[in-house]
């Protein structure tokens, strides 16, 4: 009966330690994610943009499934921060539209997702710079049809 006992106490004992590798691994692969995803902002925000976009494509190769449900937004938002910097208002606006599509699709794939008021916001945000792109070039346009056609969209 000693015997019995003792071996039930290790495999319990194995099994505790186990599972408490296991949650530490865990959240060990959750932090690692999020040093990504702030590494990922930094270069974002010194306006390394295609360096940011480059990276999340890396990412998106070994993530975890965490970090899959994150990628979309950080996606959207590296590429938004991409057509910011497109000098041609045309091209800005098609890459800002697609921008707003990602962040559509993100927000609709899980709407409780705690980063999905931020999408909302950066939808918002969006929504203002679209328009300001097309009320400049409806100033910009030399054809008063046009002219007047683009600030009615607008």
């Amino acid at each position: 009966i000693i015997r019995s006992s003792s071996r039930l106490g290790k495999r319990r004992l194995f099994l505790l330690l186990a599972v408490l590798a296991l949650a530490t691994h865990t959240s060990a692969q959750e932090a690692d994610y999020r040093e990504d995803l702030r590494f990922v902002e930094a270069l974002r925000a010194r306006g390394d943009v295609d360096l940011a976009l480059e990276q999340l494509k890396r990412l998106e190769a070994s993530a975890s499934p965490e970090l899959k449900k994150e990628l979309p937004l950080e996606l959207a938002k590296t590429r938004l921060r991409l057509a910011s910097e497109e000098p041609d208002t045309t091209k800005r606006l098609a890459m800002y539209r697609e921008s707003m599509g990602d962040f559509q699709k993100f927000i609709a794939a899980d709407p409780k997702h705690p980063r999905a008021p931020e999408a909302s916001l950066d939808i918002a945000r969006l929504l203002n710079a679209i328009g300001k792109a097309e009320l400049s070039m409806a100033y910009l346009s030399e054809d008063d049809s046009k002219r007047q056609s683009l600030s009615k969209q607008g």
